[in-house]
């Protein structure tokens, strides 16, 4: 057992470590550690799983990854808090489409064939994907844009569409309230209730839900993030159809190779500065690199219709 109360034998043995054991030297520079490094770290197992399941789960692959090169060097000091943390956003990154009837998050699996990895996630984690789509639609989405326009937000027209209130920063933050709420009673039924847990779930799931729409934002139909207040939108030139994913793709592989080196630079001390640093600059430069994929390629304009 690591601080963070997670049992450290559970990842090795579920992937197929025969070792049982996740203790390695951040001090030794040697191939054998490396190679180790990339078997037993719970942040490559995660990266490695987003590998094979990133065409066509843009949502889930970008916005996974950009929280997962911020989590690197926390991860085996703080296992159970960044596995919800990465839950969390991927949830986010998704719940912005329960607005659609056909959503991935509404879907009991995720694509990629029958690699290891992909039964993995579809074992553990995609089954619980429908669970929080449809609690979002007819539990939060639903009631509220019936609800807000005959009270708070009389003066307000608020439609049921795509792309509409649950794609917009009031939507995905009441959203975000009343899953969390909703979360709260359940666990606190069956005494399982961590404060702490559930802020972090809860701002995850903000982060994954926030990425959603900029992602959106990237796109022909785009995205009005103030909506129903303003009608000024963000989209770019992406088609969100099969024949038109090279440059998601693109994006996430370069998202990828930023892992790699924020991987080895953390877990190889390649480069003496301490985690937190690491963490300001990986943050910056994540910031910059969604600046130039959007306005760059993308070519997103804001405009008001």
């Amino acid at each position: 057992m690591n601080n963070s109360g997670f049992d450290s034998t559970v990842l090795p043995r579920f992937f197929g470590d025969d070792s049982g054991c996740l203790l390695y030297s951040r001090q030794t520079h040697n191939t054998t550690t490396a190679v180790r490094i990339l078997h037993i770290h719970p942040a490559f197992i995660v990266f490695r799983a987003l590998i094979v399941t990133m065409l066509g789960q843009h949502h889930v692959s970008l916005s996974v990854l950009t929280a997962l090169i911020l989590l690197i060097p926390y991860m085996h000091s703080h296992t159970s808090l960044s596995a919800i943390i990465l839950f969390g956003v991927a949830i986010g990154s998704l719940v912005p489409d329960a607005d659609s009837s056909d959503a991935a998050i509404f879907h009991r699996k995720v694509k990629g064939g029958s690699k290891g990895y992909i039964q993995a996630i579809n074992s553990l984690v995609a089954p619980i994907f429908p669970v929080f789509g449809y609690a979002t639609r007819y539990l939060i989405y639903r009631p509220l844009i019936f609800i807000l326009p005959r009270t708070l937000l009389k003066d307000y027209k608020i439609e049921e569409k795509h792309r509409g209130f649950l794609h917009s920063f009031i939507g995905i933050f009441m959203a975000a309230i009343l899953t969390a709420i909703y979360i709260s009673i359940i666990l606190a039924a069956v005494h399982l209730l961590d404060l702490i847990h559930l802020i972090a779930f809860f701002i995850a799931y903000i982060f994954g839900a926030l990425l959603h729409l900029i992602e959106d934002g990237a796109t022909v139909s785009g995205v009005t993030f103030n909506y129903p207040f303003s009608n000024i939108t963000m989209r770019g030139t992406i088609r969100t159809r099969l024949d038109s994913v090279r440059k998601p793709n693109l994006f996430a592989e370069y998202l990828m190779g930023l892992f790699v080196v924020v991987f080895f630079i953390t877990e190889l001390d390649l480069v003496s500065i301490s985690d937190w640093v690491i963490t300001i600059l990986s943050a910056l430069f994540l910031i910059f690199s969604w600046i130039v994929f959007l306005f760059l390629i993308a070519k997103a304009k804001i405009t008001r219709t």
